[in-house]
């Protein structure tokens, strides 16, 4: 009975039980639907109120739409927006030829510009060509330093126009060879002149200085001389007194003989100025003679004439300024108008080689 009794009173709690989870679902079901009315009531008012707005802006559509001046204004609308819609299709056509054609003028340009620095490029190397062999020319024939040196200043300027890699050694012989042109000695050309010139105004300037000392009245000045050579010069001066009045007296009588030494006197001073004259027309024309060969480079006229000065002075005495003339001949005879000269050619076969091989290629 007491195990029944526990039994019956588990099962009656166990119905309390079901009874209760029944009575909780229940109210929790209620609620929900509650709540679910709840809200599709508040989903409903909101969806009759956008029907109702709807309405409204349909309604007033339809006003605008019916509204006369409304019509023509969006027709005006339509049909500027139409205008500007085919002016953009032909605007985009027209672009798009343009596109096509500046893609046709490239390309175009772009071959014309390829087949032009081509021929520039050969031009340029050419020029440079032209320019070595001109360098060349200058030294050898004119033997002419500076305008060598010039010329391949010139080419190697061309050869770094084209800025190929492969004329790099090229540009390197010939900065190679204006060094050499420049380390190069060599006499000065202009200076030989000039002192040629210099030297032939000296030598007028010595025959002048030798006339007036011909020519100058001796001195008769006694302030500083012993008395003794005083009165030594006073008898002389009375005998040449004495002698002069004899002199006189034979002049009264051979005045034809006296004429004639007056004659034989002119004469004489005449053919020594004459003799002057001679020297300087002498050492004036061997003068000249060296200076034109050193405009024709020529070494053996050079110093052939200058010898034939040196040993005319050398044995003539007719200059106040003969050692200082001798001096300066023996100086510029130490020239040499001809001295060998550098081999410059190198540049001009290796840019040959480059021309044969490339071309206008880089």
């Amino acid at each position: 009975e007491p195990a029944q009794a526990v039994k019956d009173s588990g099962q009656t709690n166990k119905k309390s039980y079901l009874s209760d989870a029944v009575a909780g679902l229940t109210l929790l079901l209620l609620g929900g639907l509650g709540a679910g009315g709840y809200a599709w009531q508040k989903i409903q008012t909101a969806l009759n109120a956008n029907q109702q707005t709807l309405s409204g802006l349909n309604q007033a559509v339809q006003n605008l739409q019916s509204d006369a001046p409304m019509r023509k204004f969006s027709a005006q609308v339509d049909e500027k927006f139409n205008h500007n819609q085919q002016q953009f299709e032909a605007l985009s056509q027209q672009l798009e030829a343009l596109q096509q054609s500046q893609t046709i003028t490239t390309a175009k340009a772009d071959l014309t510009h390829a087949k032009v620095m081509a021929d520039a490029y050969d031009w340029m190397l050419l020029e440079a060509s032209h320019l070595l062999r001109i360098a060349q020319h200058r030294l050898l024939l004119a033997r002419d330093f500076n305008s060598a040196s010039a010329a391949l200043h010139a080419a190697d300027k061309r050869l770094t126009d084209i800025d190929a890699s492969g004329l790099i050694p090229i540009r390197a012989s010939i900065n190679q060879q204006i060094q050499i042109l420049a380390n190069f000695p060599h006499p000065d050309y202009i200076a030989l002149q000039l002192a040629l010139d210099n030297l032939m105004h000296d030598l007028k300037s010595g025959l002048m200085a030798i006339s007036e000392q011909n020519s100058a009245p001796e001195s008769t000045s006694t302030m500083d001389e012993d008395p003794a050579v005083i009165l030594e010069d006073e008898l002389v001066t009375a005998t040449q007194e004495f002698l002069l009045s004899m002199l006189d007296y034979v002049k009264s009588v051979f005045n034809d003989s006296v004429q004639v030494t007056r004659g034989e006197e002119q004469v004489s001073v005449f053919i020594e100025q004459q003799e002057q004259q001679r020297a300087y027309d002498f050492m004036s024309l061997k003068f000249l003679a060296a200076r034109q060969a050193i405009t024709s480079r020529d070494d053996a006229i050079y110093q052939q004439e200058l010898a034939a000065a040196l040993l005319w002075l050398e044995n003539n005495d007719g200059y106040s300024n003969k050692a200082q003339l001798i001096t300066t001949i023996k100086q510029l005879m130490q020239a040499e108008l001809q001295p060998s000269l550098p081999d410059i050619s190198p540049p001009e076969a290796l840019l040959a080689d480059y021309i044969a091989t490339h071309g206008a290629s880089k």
